[in-house]
């Protein structure tokens, strides 16, 4: 999960987070808003307070759970470290191993890189448009220009040039019909593979 602390939030309570990620602490957030824009995170507001030490029955049995789980908890913040800060070496992964993710088993963070085949290219399924540099959200504001989008919220986001194709592809696993987006995706022609 990750959650965006702004203003006072994240200065003096934030301090107090960094050692609790260690012991797996129990705390609470009251007033956190949700964002959707490049999978799912929340946000506090000035409304927010960090309960350090909640009560309850929940509280209670949420830090029982932590206790019998340290393992689980342990390779799961691993997990999490790993995507955040990724290796230089891509690994690349069949088709197969795609289709064997969940939601479970996957971060919205996590970059995945698959070497296929593009048997044929459909040009009329190639469609270009102009969106923000942040996001890929279609606008109306000419090329290179700065303006706040109302997708992502990114102030001062440059409009540019996208393209997206649907397409199938394939590898010595299977295939999997995909839609590749941004604007390096329209493989060369005849070109023997392509990474999403």
């Amino acid at each position: 999960m990750v959650i965006f602390a702004w203003s006072d939030l994240a200065a003096a309570d934030c301090e107090y987070l960094s050692p609790w990620a260690e012991k797996f602490k129990v705390v609470g957030f009251t007033s956190l808003r949700g964002t959707s824009h490049k999978g799912f995170s929340l946000s506090t507001s000035m409304s927010t307070v960090i309960i350090r030490d909640p009560i309850g029955a929940r509280a209670n049995a949420l830090t029982d759970w932590a206790l019998n789980h340290q393992d689980i908890l342990a390779n799961r913040q691993a997990r999490v470290l790993d995507v955040r800060n990724p290796s230089p070496i891509r690994v690349i992964i069949t088709l197969d191993d795609l289709n064997q993710k969940t939601n479970i088993n996957t971060m919205q963070e996590e970059r995945l890189w698959v070497k296929v085949v593009v048997p044929e290219l459909d040009f009329d399924r190639v469609h270009a448009y102009i969106g923000c540099c942040n996001c890929g959200r279609r606008t109306d504001v000419p090329v290179g220009k700065a303006y706040t989008c109302t997708n992502c919220s990114h102030k001062g986001s440059m409009s540019c040039p996208r393209v997206t194709t649907n397409c199938d592809i394939s590898d010595s696993t299977g295939t999997r019909s995909v839609t590749m987006f941004t604007s390096g995706t329209i493989p060369k022609k005849n070109q023997r593979s392509s990474n999403k």
